[in-house]
């Protein structure tokens, strides 16, 4: 296979996330993020090919994205130790609420460009950050040693950002992060929950498992394998060999990481009562959703759960007729707030 030129934003990537703007030291970007009034042209240019890299520029006028976004921006901030890079976008006719979306494992914010352009679409400002470990934010690639890191950073930005109206979408582990969250913070009032193949366990966990105690005394980390988890061939191809920001490797941690969640929601007696809707696609091959959505609804008994029938995993990246389906759902569990 030929050797792939990396897009420009990579060149220097370190360079690229330093000149990203900070919280912690420009507080005024709370209210004013506007990245496109940035005086520094360079980093505006690799901002650009980043956007465009990844397909998420919802502010040019063209036929896929209709020019919906007035604004959109980028920030870094400290968060727990880690420095935590978001990325908001806001629609220009918008109904007066956020949503906070929390991206699975091995992926980033600037995959999501599908469910971005539904919530601008439908009117929704919409917030999302990078996990520790993932996309541009820091960390060592995809390890973590707990779903709480996780957890505490969505706790820390909700509680920042203290926005009078909002709700939460969370995908694969980033649905795993959402229950978490709501768990640990009972004064959390989201108007909507949507959970999209939310983890507890994998497929085949208990000979995962049995791997995980059995390499962890020799190894730290084993080789990515790439598994399609959508139906959009392009999008599997995209992963594996032309997005840059890809971890090549599983860390080992991350897998014990799982294991505590897992023994963390059994024993787990707390409920969450809010709005929740769980979207599955009875295709997937990556979580043990037979065995997962009864395990939520001991934490979630009023959950709503819709099956998209054969669809995949990353229902966020599916094909455009399972896709469809998937905005559909995503219609009717906000039809009483849009």
């Amino acid at each position: 296979m030929p050797t792939v030129k990396p897009p420009l934003f990579f060149n220097d990537i370190d360079g690229f996330i330093n000149e990203i703007p900070s919280l912690d030291t420009n507080p005024s970007l709370v209210t004013n993020k506007n990245t496109k009034d940035t005086a520094n042209k360079n980093f505006a240019l690799l901002l650009d090919n980043y956007i465009d890299f990844y397909k998420v520029n919802f502010l040019n006028n063209n036929d896929t994205q209709n020019n919906i976004a007035s604004e959109h921006a980028i920030w870094q901030s400290q968060i727990n130790g880690y420095r935590i890079v978001e990325q908001s976008w806001q629609p220009k006719k918008h109904n007066g609420s956020t949503i906070f979306i929390v991206h699975g494992y091995f992926e980033h914010t600037a995959l999501y460009a599908k469910i971005i352009f539904w919530c601008l679409n439908n009117g929704y400002r919409v917030h999302l950050f990078d996990l520790p470990g993932h996309g541009l934010s820091s960390g060592k690639a995809a390890h973590i040693d707990s779903f709480t890191s996780y957890s505490g950073i969505l706790t820390s930005i909700i509680e920042r950002e203290n926005y009078p109206n909002y709700s939460l979408i969370g995908q694969s582990t980033g649905g795993a992060v959402v229950i978490d969250t709501l768990l640990s913070n009972t004064a959390f009032s989201p108007q909507k929950v949507i959970l999209l193949s939310p983890l507890v366990r994998s497929l085949y966990w208990g000979k995962i498992r049995w791997y995980f105690y059995a390499a962890r005394p020799f190894i730290p980390s084993i080789k990515r394998s790439f598994s399609a988890s959508s139906h959009d061939d392009s999008f599997t191809e995209f992963l594996k060999c032309h997005d840059p920001l890809q971890a090549k490797r599983l860390p080992l941690s991350w897998l014990g990481a799982m294991d505590k969640w897992i023994k963390h929601l059994q024993m787990h007696t707390q409920q969450i009562k809010h709005d929740c809707w769980l979207i599955q696609g009875t295709g997937d091959n990556t979580v043990d959703y037979q065995y997962n959505i009864p395990v939520i609804k001991h934490c979630i008994p009023n959950i709503a759960v819709e099956f998209v029938p054969d669809a995949a995993h990353n229902l966020v990246n599916e094909d455009d007729s399972y896709w469809q389906q998937v905005a559909a759902l995503l219609d009717k569990a906000y039809s009483h707030l849009i």
